[in-house]
Formats: structure tokens, C-alpha cells, sequence
């Protein structure tokens, strides 16, 4: 793993941090699940898995299960169209005055929506299309 991808993860993990994610750990040599693909699924940074190694597992051994974004429905897409409004990019005279649509990111993490590309990158998984059931 280069030391961008590792970066890209970094960032892309912390915005997740809020969200119930499911994530495969792989560790020494075998594949672990240790949210439980239908146990229910906990906070990232709260696993019960890093309890009961020697160490957290390194960056590399952890793959989030994310949804394509080809996967969205037209409810979601219609949500997300809702969400994110007119923003456009102020000239540098007025960047003062921005705000950024923070609430894009925030819906797409909490649908657990790849719009990095992980998925195609190798970093994470394609989640099973009823592992993430939104309520």
C-alpha cells in the first residue's frame, strides 16, 4: 500500500468515524468480521476486535464494506439531489463568505456511498447489497 493510498483511507476512515460501518480485518492470514455482517454493527473506532489482539490491526488489514455509487436508488438519489441545494465556487474576492455543502459528504458517509473509488482502488469492499438496510 503507498503512502497516498494510506492517506486517502486516513481521511476517508475519520469521516466515517460517526457511522455504523461493517469492515472485514484480515489478521495474520485470515479473514475476520468483526462487526458481524448481520450482528449488527458497532462505531469504527469502537471494535471489539482491537480488545482481543496484540495491537490494532494496521490500516492495511482493515476494508470497509462501502456501497458503488451505482447502487443508489432513485430515492436516495433523489435525497441527495435535496440535499445539495445550488453550492457553487465563490470567486477569491468573496471566499469569506463560502460554506461549503458539508451535508453532502455527511449523507453519502451515512449511506456508506464509496465516492472516493476505494472500491476500484482495492482498499475496500463491495458491500452485499442488503448489508447496509437504511431505515
Amino acid at each position: 500500500m503507498t503512502e497516498e493510498e494510506k492517506n486517502l483511507l486516513e481521511i476517508d476512515y475519520c469521516g466515517r468515524i460517526p457511522y455504523m460501518m461493517n469492515l472485514r480485518v484480515q489478521y495474520n492470514g485470515k479473514d475476520y468480521l468483526p462487526f458481524g455482517y448481520g450482528a449488527g454493527r458497532v462505531p469504527l473506532l469502537t471494535s471489539p476486535f482491537m480488545s482481543y489482539t496484540v495491537g490494532a490491526p494496521l490500516l492495511e488489514e482493515i476494508k470497509l464494506y462501502l456501497r458503488p455509487l451505482s447502487s443508489m436508488t432513485e430515492k436516495e438519489y433523489e435525497e441527495l439531489k435535496n440535499i445539495s441545494g445550488d453550492y457553487g465556487f465563490p470567486s477569491l474576492s468573496n471566499i469569506n463568505d463560502w460554506e461549503p455543502n458539508y451535508a453532502v459528504l455527511d449523507w453519502l458517509n451515512s449511506h456508506f456511498f464509496d465516492y472516493r473509488g476505494l472500491i476500484e482502488k482495492g482498499l475496500a469492499l463491495v458491500a452485499p447489497e442488503d448489508m447496509y438496510k437504511l431505515i
